[in-house]
C-alpha cells in the first residue's frame, strides 16, 4: 500500500500552473513531502521531455533526496533519479530528475547558459535564503522572461514570505499545502542566565540535557548544536555515558564524509542520538525523531568588509528557525522539543533569518554574473538587493585577482578561474597553479582551506607547516581524508593525476600561487613587535604567538579572525627576502612631507602596493602645485612663524589693513559710503592669498620669511585703491618738527602717535585720519621720551594741561624750549630752543 503524503493535495494545482507557464510557488511544512512527492510526480505526469533539477541547499541534502526517490520508485539510484554534487555525481543518459546543489547549478549555467536539455527547475527549502540559491532564482527568471519563457519553475518553502518572491515572478501562482504534524510540546529552560557562547559549556549544558531526555523519551533524539566544535565536544562527554547502551551517538554536518552521512539518514535498529548543526533544520529527514534538543545557536556566514573576508559567526537562531527544529519532534509521532533558552529570551530573537546576501561575501556571484554577461549588478533580479558596499568590496577583490576589467568584463583568468568550484580567491590560487607546475601542493592547499575542519585553527601557523601536519597525520582524523578526497578531485577536474599529492613541495612557485590570490592580505611586520603588523588597507594583524620565520618582514594573512580592533591571523606564508616583489603589482609615487624639525618639505620615493609602502628612499624635492599645497596646509594657521616679524614696514602695512577692516564694519565711525569704489580683500583673506601664492616655488617656513611680501600684499589694491589707502591709512605722519613718525594701529583703539611735545609745537588741533572719520590718540612725550600726557583734545592740553607740565619739564630741562603758548611757537626736532640752535 502508498502511502500517501499531504502535498498529493497540491500536485493537480502545480501541474496546472506548470501547463500554463506559470512559475509555482509552493508552501508546505516540514512533512509535507514535497522533496519527494513533487518531483515523482511531475516525472509521473510527463511535465516535460527535458531534465528536472532538483536544487537543494546542501551536498547531504541532494544525495538524500535522490536516494529516496529511488528508494520509492523501486529503481537503481543514478537511473532515473540522481544527484550531482562537489566533485560525486551518480547519473546516466536515462536520468530524468538530478537533485543537485545551487553552486553546481550555477557551474552548470556557466557552460550551459540556456538550459537547453532542462525542462523544469525546483528551488526547495527556498527559505534558506542561501546567496547561491537567490543567484538561481535571478538566473532563471532571466532565462524565463527573455529566450527561455517554456522554462518551468517551482520554488517550493516551508516557511516562506512569499511577497517578495510573487512580486519578482510576476506570472506565479502561490499555492500552500497544510501538510501534516504532530503535536510538539516545547519545553522551556528555567534559568535567567544568557546563552552560553564557549564550545566548552555549550557542549557541558548539552550533554547534560541530552542524558535527561534519552532517559525521559522513547525514539531517536535530534540535538542541534552551533558548529562541528561543539558537536564533537558534546559527542566526547556522552561516548562514556553511551557505550554500554543500545543507542548510537551519530554526528552530522556539510562537511562530514558522504558514507558516514548516509548512515545517518539510514534505518538502523539502534536507538540514534544525532548531534546536528542547522543542516538537519530542513534539508533532510531522520525518520523515528521525537524529541529535538535545541541550543538556540547557529554559526553562520558573515562578511567582515573590515579583513574584506567572510568568517563563521556563532548567533542566535531566529524564531522560524526554532520552529523548523521543533517540527522535526513532531513528523510520525506527538513529540518534544527541549530548548536551552526560556521563553522571555525567545520573543526578543528575530523573526526570521537576514538572507545570506546582506551578511556574506559577493565575490563569486558577481564572477558568475560577469561571466553570464551581466554587468550592472543592481539591475539583477534579486529577490533582495545587495548593500552597495557589498558589491564594492567585491568588485574590487575580483579586479585584484584580476577576474575582471575595470568595466567588469571577465578575464581569460576570470573564466578559468569560473570553472573550478572554489572560491574566487582558492580559484586563483589554482589558476596560477597551473602556470607554475606546482598543482598537487596548491590543490592540496586549496582543499584545506575550503574544508574547513582539517586541522586546528586555535594557534597561527605557517602554511607549509600545516601543509607538513596534513601530510603526516592519521587520514582516520576527522576531516583530513576529506581534504586529501577533494585534492585529489580538484586535480582530476584539472586534468592531472594525485601522486604528486604526497611529493616535495615547491615552496617558492606555491608562495607565487598564493600571493596571486592573496595579494591584498600582505601584512608588514612592526619593526618593534613581528607578531603584529599592518595589513594592506590598514588593517591591524597580530599573531596569537610568536613563530620561528617572525624575522621575515612580511607575510601573507590566509586564515584571518576579523573580531577585535586587530585581526588575528591564524594561517600565514611568510615572504622571504625581495624576490617576491617581483611578481605583485607595485606602484611608484613621489611623497612630500613636512619636516617639522626643519621647518621644511622633504621628498620620498615610494614604491607600494596599494596603501602599503615596501620600499622608501629619499628623493630630489621639485617645487610644483603638490607641494604647494602641503607647504600651504602647515603654513597657513602658524601665519606667525613664516612672516619675517622684524619687517616693520611690512607689521604696521597688516596693522594698518586689519585697522581699516575694523572701522569699515562700524568701529570707531562711519561705514564707507557703498557707493565709493569696491573695497580690496579682508586683510586676513590677502594674507592666505598671498601665502598660497608665495608657496607655489618655496620648500620651507624660512624662504617664506624672506618673500616679498609687501610687494604681492600691496599688489592685492588697484592703483587708486592703493593711493587712497596710504592716504587715509598712513604708515607715518609728518609732526610741525619736519619728522616723520610711525603710527602704532591698534586693534579695537584709535591709532597711537607716540611724539615729543616739542616737536608738536604749531598745532592747535588733533589730527585726524580715514578721510577726517579718525582721531588719533597722542601719547605726549617728554624730552626723556617718557610719557607726559595721552589725549585726543591737543587744544584742551595746550590750555590746561601743559601749563602743569611746562613747570616741571621746565626745571628739569632748561635747555629744551618751553614757549608759553605753543600753538604760535616753533617746533624742533630735539627739543633745544631755537636761539641755542642757531648759535650752534
Amino acid at each position: 500500500m502508498v502511502t500517501r503524503l499531504p502535498i498529493d493535495e497540491c500536485v493537480s494545482q502545480v501541474v496546472d500552473g506548470l501547463l500554463q507557464e506559470q512559475a509555482v510557488i509552493l508552501q508546505a511544512p516540514p512533512g509535507a513531502g514535497k522533496t519527494t512527492g513533487i518531483p515523482s510526480q511531475l516525472v509521473k505526469a510527463r511535465i516535460t521531455t527535458g531534465e528536472i533539477l532538483l536544487i537543494e541547499p546542501r551536498r547531504v541534502a541532494a544525495r538524500a533526496a535522490a536516494r529516496r526517490l529511488s528508494q520509492l520508485a523501486g529503481t537503481r539510484l543514478g537511473s532515473t533519479y540522481g544527484y550531482h554534487v562537489r566533485f560525486d555525481r551518480k547519473t546516466c543518459a536515462s536520468t530524468r530528475v538530478i537533485a543537485m546543489t545551487p553552486g553546481m547549478f550555477l557551474r552548470r549555467l556557466d557552460s550551459d547558459a540556456f538550459l537547453e536539455s532542462v525542462g523544469c527547475v525546483v528551488l526547495d527549502e527556498f527559505h534558506e535564503r542561501s546567496l547561491e540559491v537567490d543567484l538561481a532564482l535571478g538566473m532563471l527568471h532571466r532565462l524565463r522572461s527573455t529566450v527561455r519563457p517554456e522554462l518551468k519553475l517551482i520554488v517550493m518553502s516551508a516557511t516562506l514570505e512569499t511577497k517578495s518572491l510573487s512580486e519578482m515572478l510576476t506570472d506565479s501562482i502561490t499555492i500552500t499545502s497544510e501538510g501534516r504534524s504532530f503535536p510538539v510540546e516545547i519545553d522551556w529552560s528555567r534559568t535567567q542566565k544568557g546563552i552560553a557562547r564557549r564550545t566548552s559549556e555549550i557542549a557541558q549544558l548539552m550533554s547534560e540535557k541530552i542524558l535527561h531526555v534519552a532517559n525521559e523519551t522513547r525514539g531517536n533524539l535530534l540535538a542541534f548544536l552551533p558548529g562541528v566544535g561543539e558537536i564533537k565536544a558534546t559527542a566526547d562527554l556522552l561516548s562514556g555515558p553511551f557505550q554500554r547502551t543500545d543507542m548510537v551517538i551519530h554526528q552530522l554536518y556539510g562537511d562530514l564524509a558522504p558514507e558516514k552521512q548516509d548512515r545517518v539518514i539510514a534505518p538502523s535498529e539502534r536507538r540514534k542520538i544525532v548531534l546536528a548543526t542547522n543542516v538537519a533544520e530542513t534539508s533532510i529527514t531522520i525518520d523515528g525523531v521525537t524529541a529535538v534538543v535545541d541550543s538556540g545557536l547557529a554559526r553562520t556566514m558573515q562578511y567582515d568588509p573590515s579583513v574584506g573576508v567572510p568568517k563563521l559567526e556563532l548567533g542566535l537562531i531566529s524564531q522560524a528557525s526554532a520552529a523548523q527544529r521543533a517540527g522535526r519532534a513532531g513528523r510520525t509521532q506527538p513529540g518534544k522539543c527541549y530548548r536551552l533558552w526560556n521563553e522571555s529570551q525567545h520573543r526578543s530573537r528575530p523573526d526570521h533569518t537576514p538572507p545570506e546576501i546582506v551578511r556574506t561575501d559577493l565575490s563569486g556571484a558577481l564572477l558568475s554574473l560577469a561571466i553570464w554577461g551581466e554587468r550592472d549588478v543592481l539591475a539583477f533580479p534579486w529577490v533582495t538587493a545587495p548593500a552597495q558596499e557589498s558589491v564594492s568590496a567585491a568588485t574590487s577583490l575580483l579586479q585584484t585577482l584580476g577576474a575582471i576589467d575595470v568595466e567588469g568584463v571577465p578575464t581569460e583568468t576570470g573564466r578559468r578561474m569560473s570553472q573550478l568550484p572554489l572560491h574566487p580567491r582558492l580559484a586563483r590560487m589554482v589558476v596560477e597553479a597551473e602556470k607554475l607546475g606546482c598543482l598537487p601542493a596548491t590543490c592540496l592547499v586549496a582543499a584545506m582551506l575550503s574544508e574547513r575542519n582539517a586541522l586546528s585553527r586555535d594557534a597561527a601557523v605557517e602554511l607549509i607547516d600545516r601543509m607538513g601536519q596534513l601530510k603526516t597525520a592519521n587520514e582516520s582524523l576527522p576531516g583530513i581524508k576529506q581534504v586529501r578526497r577533494v585534492a585529489e578531485q580538484l586535480l582530476r577536474t584539472l586534468g592531472e593525476d594525485s601522486v604528486g599529492l604526497d611529493g616535495p613541495i615547491d615552496t617558492r612557485s606555491l608562495e607565487r600561487s598564493v600571493l596571486a590570490a592573496y595579494r591584498d592580505r600582505i601584512v608588514q611586520r612592526r619593526s618593534n613587535d613581528p607578531s603584529r603588523g599592518r595589513m594592506v588597507g590598514g588593517k591591524g594583524i597580530r599573531l596569537k604567538q610568536p613563530l620561528a620565520s617572525d624575522s621575515s618582514g612580511y607575510f601573507i594573512a590566509v586564515d584571518l579572525d576579523g573580531r577585535g580592533s586587530e585581526a588575528q591571523a591564524r594561517l600565514i606564508v611568510s615572504l622571504e627576502g625581495d624576490r617576491w616583489l617581483e611578481h605583485v603589482r607595485l606602484s611608484r609615487r613621489r611623497r612630500v612631507d613636512f619636516d617639522k624639525t626643519r621647518a621644511a618639505l622633504v621628498a620620498r620615493e615610494q614604491q607600494c602596493i596599494e596603501d602599503l609602502i615596501v620600499k622608501d628612499t629619499p628623493a630630489e624635492l621639485i617645487p610644483d602645485e603638490h607641494t604647494a599645497e602641503v607647504l600651504y596646509a602647515q603654513a597657513h594657521d602658524r601665519l606667525e612663524h613664516v612672516l619675517p616679524a622684524d619687517d616693520q614696514t611690512l607689521q604696521s602695512l597688516i596693522a594698518r589693513w586689519r585697522y581699516r577692516d575694523e572701522i569699515d564694519t562700524g568701529f570707531g565711525g562711519p561705514k564707507r559710503d557703498a557707493k565709493e569704489q569696491p573695497a580690496p580683500p579682508s586683510v586676513d583673506t590677502a594674507l592666505q592669498e598671498t601665502l598660497r601664492e608665495l608657496c607655489v616655488d618655496r620648500i620651507s617656513f624660512a624662504e617664506l620669511r624672506q618673500a616679498p611680501w609687501i610687494d604681492y600684499l600691496r599688489a592685492q589694491f588697484g592703483y587708486n585703491e592703493l593711493t587712497q589707502f596710504d592716504q587715509e591709512f598712513p604708515e607715518k605722519l609728518r609732526v610741525p618738527s619736519g619728522n616723520e613718525i610711525r603710527l602704532r594701529y591698534r586693534p579695537g583703539k584709535p591709532p597711537l602717535l607716540a611724539v615729543r611735545i616739542q616737536e608738536l609745537f604749531g598745532w592747535s588741533e588733533t589730527p585726524r585720519i580715514a578721510g577726517g572719520r579718525i582721531k588719533l590718540q597722542l601719547e605726549l612725550l617728554g624730552p626723556n621720551r617718557r610719557p607726559q600726557q595721552i589725549t585726543d583734545d591737543l587744544a584742551s592740553f595746550w590750555e590746561s594741561a601743559y601749563v602743569e607740565i611746562r613747570k616741571e619739564l621746565r626745571r628739569r630741562y632748561s635747555k629744551h624750549h618751553w614757549p608759553e603758548n605753543p600753538v604760535t611757537a616753533t617746533a624742533t626736532r630735539n627739543g633745544i630752543q631755537p636761539n641755542r640752535i642757531a648759535k650752534r
